[in-house]
């Protein structure tokens, strides 16, 4: 359980930019236990308590000195 959370908040983290129709188009799940899923490369989740977990750590555009001002801080 706490890998998987992990490993999607290291997906979150980064931020990466997915295409669709990529690798991981057609390759998406979701946990209903621990409210996690992957939908085409990036995590997200359909309990709101666990989206603001997944989003927290999410990079910003901005300079790191002002990071208090984003709204996912």
């Amino acid at each position: 359980m706490a890998t998987q959370v992990a490993v999607l908040s290291i997906f979150s983290y980064t931020n990466a930019k997915i295409k669709e129709n990529g690798l991981w188009t057609d390759n998406d799940w979701y946990d209903d236990v621990l409210k996690v899923g992957v939908k085409n490369g990036v995590p997200y989740s359909e309990d709101e308590a666990e989206m603001r977990r997944l989003d927290a750590p999410m990079a910003t555009e901005g300079e790191v000195p002002d990071y208090m001002g984003f709204p996912n801080v």
